[in-house]
């Protein structure tokens, strides 16, 4: 019984879920193109004029009422397009923001005002975002990438805040490997930052990894730089080379 009872729920979900997709699944009406924000007019480069080609049979005019990303919106009124024939096009100016644009229009279909909604995404390359495997690995990676910079940023901050003075000397040795360390993960951070955006350019991993980049600019670069010279000064060159690594003044 129970079984039956959970073979019955399952079909239920499958229906029902199947059913949501069939309703609201839209289709482009016969002689209009594109039509549906799954339907989009592709995939360009960022900062170049993006020339937006529509069709719609038997009709004397086509504008645009609107182009707008979650972020900005770039047209809010009536824009004329160029016609030839049934097709129309419109060049926006306007693509230095990497995100999906929004364009609603209408045009007098067959005689009759049909309002109709697309879609263009902005990437730094023009070509598509990856998919599937590619795209978990680009966020695994993102994932890993983050602890080990707030890893190894933690240390550099907590290496000044824990900073005491034993007998004229810092109680604490910053070593060149660590020095190498920082400044690995910051030129790691920085190249995987560039083949991010290239690959993905995902508005907000890009400003995120943008912060992270600014912030250990200053805490892998600049304050590992001010540790080590700290470091060199009062407890010389050879100590400072040793690999073992952060050990306390006093003790091996």
């Amino acid at each position: 019984m129970e079984n039956k009872k959970l073979i019955f729920l399952i079909t239920l979900v499958l229906i029902s879920t199947i059913s949501t997709n069939l309703i609201s699944a839209s289709t482009c009406p016969e002689g209009i193109y594109p039509c549906d924000d799954s339907i989009s007019f592709g995939t360009f480069k960022q900062g170049e004029n993006i020339n937006l080609n529509f069709q719609c049979q038997n009709s004397t005019y086509l504008n645009i009422s609107k182009i707008y990303t979650n972020q900005n919106i770039y047209i809010n009124s009536e824009t004329i397009t160029t016609k030839s024939g049934d097709n129309y096009n419109y060049t926006f100016l306007n693509s230095s923001e990497l995100n999906t644009y929004y364009v609603r229009y209408h045009c007098d279909l067959n005689g009759i005002k049909t309002p109709v909604s697309s879609s263009f995404i902005i990437t730094t390359t023009g070509k598509e975002s990856p998919t599937g495997i590619t795209f978990i690995f680009f966020y695994i990676i993102i994932f890993i990438l983050f602890f080990i910079y707030f890893f190894y940023a933690v240390n550099v901050i907590m290496y000044f805040l824990n900073l005491k003075w034993i007998n004229g000397k810092p109680n604490n040795i910053f070593y060149i490997k660590d020095l190498l360390i920082n400044w690995g993960g910051y030129i790691f951070l920085l190249l995987f930052f560039y083949i991010y955006n290239y690959y993905v350019a995902n508005p907000m991993i890009t400003r995120i990894l943008s912060i992270m980049i600014y912030i250990s600019s200053f805490t892998n670069l600049f304050l590992a730089v001010i540790a080590l010279l700290i470091s060199m000064v009062y407890y010389g060159l050879n100590n400072i080379l040793n690999a073992v690594g952060v050990k306390k003044h006093g003790k091996s």
